[in-house]
């Protein structure tokens, strides 16, 4: 397994595809712009995360089948 730890700089917000989620945005395209935040569509599940300097992440990167998983219960694990 391999797993990155890492600050987003400059910040972003990634949201999913999914339809309304962007109606959950409360922040507005030029407060975003002014603080130089990034939006981001992705096609993972949730709904809108923001990353940005100072807070630490952790992006696990593994074979679900080799460890005989399925992504939803990895996700409960």
């Amino acid at each position: 397994m391999t797993v990155f730890t890492l600050e987003h700089d400059p910040p972003v917000i990634t949201l999913t595809r999914r339809p309304g989620v962007r109606e959950n945005l409360l922040a507005t395209p030029g407060h975003l712009l002014e603080h130089g935040i990034e939006l981001v569509e992705t096609d993972r599940g949730g709904d809108i995360t923001y990353h940005g300097p100072g807070q630490l992440v952790a992006y696990p990167i593994l074979d679900l089948n080799r460890l005989g998983l399925r992504i939803h219960p990895y996700m409960r694990l």
